[in-house]
Parts: C-alpha cells; structure tokens; sequence
C-alpha cells in the first residue's frame, strides 16, 4: 500500500472547492503553493504515526489541553506526519470505521520564529481569518524567542488514491522548554470543518510527546514502509526515510502503572517534562561540555516495565525554514 507522503508526490493533488473559489483570482499562485509544499515534501522525514492515532481514536477521554501534549519541539526544521486513519475522532463525536476506513490523513510540518512566521504568513490571503490573525500577532510578539509549528493538512483515499490539499493551516506556538503555548488555524473552509482539522492536530501533537519519552524508540521502516525501487525509478521519486515510533513499552507502563484501560488516558499519561540546561565553562557538563543540551522527557515507569533509554536530537532555536 502506498504511503500518503509518495502519493503527494507522485500525483497532482486535488484541493478543496472552498480554497479554489477563495483564489479564483490568482489559481497560478494557487498551484504554486501546492507545489512548494510537495517540494518541502521531498526533503522531509516521514514519521508514520499510525499506533500513536489508533491509541488517540479508542482514547476515551474528551477533554484534550495544552497539558496532554508535554513537549511538542519540532525535532527537525521540516517533518512530515502521515497515518492511516482507524478511529477518527471528531469533536463531540468518532466518525464510525466504516466512514473512515479508507483515508490516509498527514501533516507536513515546518518551524520558524515569530518574526519570520509574521513575515511570510501573507496575511492578505487568509482574509476570513483577520480577527484571529489580529490576536495571533499579539500572541507572537509576547513570545519572540518561541517556535512557531505550522502543520498544512493532506489527505487521501487509499482506494482511489488522489491525495488533497486541505488549504487548512494549523499552527502551534512552542516555547523553549516544549510547552504548548497556543494552537490556531487559519483556512477558507467553514468554521466546523475547519474544527474538525484542528482536532486532527492532537495526533502528532501526541506523537511529537512521545517522540521525545526515554522508552519510546524511533526505528527505520524505509524498506517495509516505502515503495519497492523498482516504483520508485518508474515515477522518478525520490526515496524518502519512513520512520514510526514504538510506543509498545509505554503502552505497558500506562498499563501497568496508569492503569490508563480504568483510568483513561488523561490520568495515565504522566510524562515527566524535557528541559534545557545550559553548561558553562565555571560548572561544564561532565567536567569538560559547554552550551546549551536538551534533556528528553521520559514516561514514568520501571524497568520492568519495559522503559528502554535512547537519546534524540532536539533543535535548540528556532530556525528559518
């Protein structure tokens, strides 16, 4: 089955009615929008997420804050994150299976720093979205030192396979220490569809958290998760790096010591946060490292319970993309 990151690639993307009547004027500068993210596409990591969106669907809780998603910093300037949809989980209500079953739902995600998010976002485009954009700047300019996580949204049906360019931005400000500040959307839809794609920001928000936990590791699933290189020469694609995270052993912890199946997730998922620490050539890291390190956070548990230790690489500023 082909993933949604090489069926953006390899087709011309279908975009939603509202956003082509919104650039009925301008559809060149439409086209090229679209073009310019499947560009950024061709250089970006994939994660495949699809565990972290089952675990979300069947979650029952309700009730979903900036709290519930300890650490979202970006781990690269560009990523892309893709799952096949199982239980889609709307607000007020789950889209039952047989609805859903089909679809193949993605991010692709760049950060930059207010400043430069303030200067690029071309606000003119977004003209339903004036009041918001009016408080998002006030936001922004409290922050200047944070990053600011834009997600385009895409999709696709895995049975025709004709990916769609949502024309939906949903933007999250991060600080400096993972903490979700704010999250936004901008998008020329009507207001409940555009909820409904914002809600679909909590499955890699809670990816992004998880990205970041001692016991969660990331494994290389190019060869398994990527089309064979026989397709690839034939479309003349690029061969992109599949990631998916195992969250197994946190499953087993939230288990175990969450008791999450009697609790709910809420309560269960005690993530202790990733910080900063910064070294100096008076007190260094081990005697001998000077600068700024992340210190990742971890899912609360024992050994037994199967933590298993890895280390990731964290950006430490925000970056232009």
């Amino acid at each position: 089955m082909l993933r949604l990151a090489h069926r953006i690639l390899s087709q011309t993307p279908l975009t939603m009615e509202p956003v082509v009547r919104a650039h009925a004027h301008d559809m060149a500068g439409l086209r090229q929008r679209v073009q310019n993210e499947r560009e950024l596409l061709r250089r970006a990591p994939v994660f495949i997420i699809d565990n972290v969106a089952e675990f979300y669907g069947r979650s029952e809780q309700q009730d979903w804050g900036p709290k519930d998603f300890p650490n979202c910093a970006p781990p690269f300037p560009m990523f892309f994150m893709e799952w096949n949809v199982t239980d889609l989980r709307l607000p007020d209500r789950l889209v039952p299976a047989v609805e859903q079953s089909s679809l193949q739902d993605g991010f692709l995600f760049w950060s930059t720093s207010p400043a430069v998010w303030l200067n690029t976002i071309q606000v003119g485009q977004w003209v339903k979205c004036q009041d918001t954009i009016g408080r998002i700047v006030t936001v922004l300019e409290g922050h200047p030192d944070a990053w600011v996580l834009s997600g385009s949204f895409w999709m696709a049906n895995r049975n025709n396979g004709v990916p769609g360019w949502v024309g939906a931005l949903i933007t999250a400000l991060v600080d400096h220490s993972g903490e979700l500040v704010e999250q936004w959307a901008l998008g020329y839809m009507d207001p409940d569809t555009l909820k409904d794609v914002q809600s679909q920001l909590r499955i890699p928000l809670l990816a992004l958290s998880f990205l970041h936990c001692k016991n969660v590791v990331v494994h290389d699933a190019t060869e398994s998760a990527g089309p064979p290189a026989k397709w690839l020469r034939r479309q003349r694609q690029p061969t992109l790096r599949y990631h998916v995270l195992d969250i197994d052993p946190m499953r087993k912890v939230l288990r175990t010591e969450g008791q999450s199946e009697t609790t709910g997730l809420k309560r269960a998922l005690h993530i202790c946060r990733g910080h900063f620490a910064r070294y100096t050539p008076e007190a260094p890291l081990f005697g001998k490292h000077v600068g700024t390190f992340w210190h990742p956070s971890h899912v609360r548990g024992t050994a037994e319970a199967g933590q298993v230790e890895k280390d990731y690489r964290v950006l430490t500023s925000p970056v232009k993309p």
